[in-house]
């Protein structure tokens, strides 16, 4: 499974704008939640809050990736784009650019990790991030996210 295969425009915001780290959280809970109708905004909220008090998900150099397990029976994705960086608490201490969030079955945590694994090797490519960092519209972004994708 690639992350472009549950991935969808309405699950992307692009020109992301939040004052902290939990605005950061709730954002991607709500753009999580049309596609995950079996849970709800606080629930996805609680599930990234307690993933990161194991450790922060902002890995650095301008990414972030909190992801949870739930009681879901698909996983799901969010992503936000911010051009001027959002503060996250990352392991580099440099604001995030693109936060994508993951929510995988409790069934499942397998499939969880490989997507996850996936998902970095693709945000790994710098030249990518910058062109995603640019996208004009979330239809844009699922559009360069899908296209770099494949090339993986």
């Amino acid at each position: 499974m690639h992350l472009s295969d549950v991935l969808v425009a309405q699950c992307i915001r692009v020109g992301l704008e939040a004052p902290d780290k939990e605005s950061v959280l709730r954002t991607l809970a709500q753009l999580m939640l049309p596609l995950r109708p079996e849970t709800n905004e606080e629930l996805l909220l609680e599930a990234f809050q307690e993933r990161e008090r194991i450790g922060t998900t902002g890995v650095g150099s301008g990414i972030a990736m909190p992801h949870a397990w739930l009681d879901v029976h698909a996983p799901g994705v969010a992503m936000a784009i911010s051009p001027a960086g959002l503060p996250f608490d990352t392991l580099d201490g440099s604001p995030v650019h693109i936060a994508i969030a993951i929510v995988g079955p409790r069934t499942s945590a397998a499939e969880h990790v490989k997507l996850l694994v996936r998902t970095t090797r693709v945000l790994s490519d710098q030249a990518f991030c910058a062109r995603l960092r640019a996208a004009e519209s979330e239809a844009d972004a699922l559009e360069i996210w899908t296209h770099e994708e494949r090339r993986h």
